[in-house]
């Protein structure tokens, strides 16, 4: 299977792309070049500075590659992931996106942008999502600040509003 992973360089993403090789995919990594790593030769490389986050430019060249899952790990809000969802409509068949625990309203009552107790249950795919949005935004943050764009509750939704490329968010 071809397998396009968007941001593979840094954090988990070398472990992952690393262990789609093994498993005898077609890995193709887009990546903006300022963390270079190690991974298998076999791993076709996107260098390109609209990797940098919000991604919201798919170069034709990753079109071309025309990946059948692509694997976004920075998917940071609603611009970059509806720029990834348009960008692959007709081309992937499924897109999976890397999400965060910071969604729920558990996070947001602990990091003080949510009222109510802390939550003490485990947290299920069936929790109760934060009502706030934007939870690392700040009157100071610059609007050209990963911080300022950064919701994984409105990327979560963008990926997954058309159903022609379904969405699996981790």
């Amino acid at each position: 299977m071809r397998v396009l992973v968007i941001g593979g360089t840094r954090f988990i993403g070398p472990r992952i792309v690393r262990r789609l090789v093994k498993a005898g995919h077609d890995v193709g990594v887009f990546y903006r070049g300022e963390h270079e790593v190690a991974l298998p030769a076999a791993v076709r490389r996107f260098k390109d500075r609209h990797a940098a986050m919000p991604v919201t430019v798919i170069p034709v060249e990753l079109r071309a590659y025309a990946p059948e899952i692509v694997l976004h790990m920075i998917a940071m809000g609603e611009r970059d992931a509806e720029a990834a969802r348009t960008g692959f409509l007709g081309i992937a068949r499924r897109i999976v996106a890397a999400s965060s625990g910071d969604v729920y309203r558990a996070y947001g009552i602990f990091k003080g942008c949510e009222d109510g107790r802390v939550e003490r249950e485990l947290l299920t795919e069936s929790s109760t999502l934060r009502t706030k949005l934007f939870p690392y935004r700040t009157a100071q943050t610059p609007k050209d600040a990963c911080e300022y764009h950064y919701d994984k509750i409105l990327a979560e939704r963008a990926l997954s509003a058309d159903s022609r490329l379904p969405a699996t968010i981790l």
